[in-house]
């Protein structure tokens, strides 16, 4: 009985000095995997406000440091979308225009914020009119109020042509004597031709599209229903002008709120 006893106990002891380092490997190894899926979440841009926080430089993008000697600059690299960034010719001597971007935000020292009033965010919506369904595209920009309160406000809309909801071409013929007859024409116009009813204006008036919206609102025909995508459009950095938006990528440490569209634009002079 004692001998059983003793078998058992150095068995369990032998178990017990294999299976510790075995334990600790395996917790390395998920260790590793953790540590690693954390940088795999820090290179992901989880919102605008993170984007421009990388983009001054405040934040760094963990994946993209790793190997670098200049971070700021690696992380804002890895803040373009990398079908921008696919075709760029490494050995070429000319810096490509996502370089010179990068390059010129550094020596300028440019920052950029959301509240500036050269940008602005573009939310494509969905409506309807009439059961119809319609796109349209709003703008808005921050805007501080008397309280100091900051709050969006729409400043444009786009897509009324588009989506048939605004007809401005050619003209809607009221006769010139129809005074006479206390402008019985407008009756037909009004009940028949409301969609058209812009021809009536007369030359060289231009319509207000963010009025004409308004009023499409109020009459109760246009309806919101959601919103699909916002893009937010930065005109502040001199000579430049960009476009970001959210791509979902899964797997992916490119993902997030990244720079789609990079473009030149001319400096008035001063």
């Amino acid at each position: 009985m004692k001998t059983t006893y003793l078998f058992y106990m150095r068995l369990i002891g032998i178990l017990i000095i294999i299976l510790i380092p075995f334990n600790n490997a395996k917790a390395q190894l998920l260790l590793g995997s953790h540590e690693f899926e954390d940088q795999l979440y820090d290179s992901h841009v989880k919102s605008l406000d993170e984007f421009i926080q990388r983009f001054n430089g405040r934040e760094i993008n963990q994946l993209a440091s790793q190997n670098q000697i200049n971070k700021v600059r690696a992380t804002r690299f890895s803040l373009f979308d990398y079908e921008l960034l696919k075709d760029i010719d490494r050995n070429d001597s000319i810096p490509s225009i996502y370089e010179k971007f990068i390059f010129d935000i550094e020596a300028d020292s440019i920052s950029i914020a959301i509240e500036d009033s050269l940008n602005w965010v573009e939310a494509k919506c969905d409506f309807s009119w009439k059961n119809a369904p319609k796109s349209l595209s709003l703008k808005l920009q921050l805007e501080e109020d008397g309280n100091h309160c900051w709050r969006w406000c729409i400043i444009g809309v786009n897509g009324l042509k588009d989506c048939s909801l605004l007809d401005e071409e050619g003209t809607l013929q009221i006769s010139p004597v129809d005074h006479e007859l206390n402008f019985i024409g407008l009756e037909s116009l009004f009940l028949h031709d409301s969609m058209k009813f812009a021809k009536t204006r007369k030359d060289g008036i231009p319509i207000d599209e963010l009025s004409y919206f308004y009023g499409l609102v109020y009459s109760g025909l246009l309806k919101y229903n959601r919103c699909d995508s916002v893009e937010f459009h930065c005109n502040q950095i001199p000579g430049y002008s960009f476009i970001v938006k959210e791509i979902n990528r899964l797997k992916s440490s490119n993902s997030g709120w990244l720079i789609v569209s990079l473009k030149k634009t001319i400096t008035a002079n001063t």
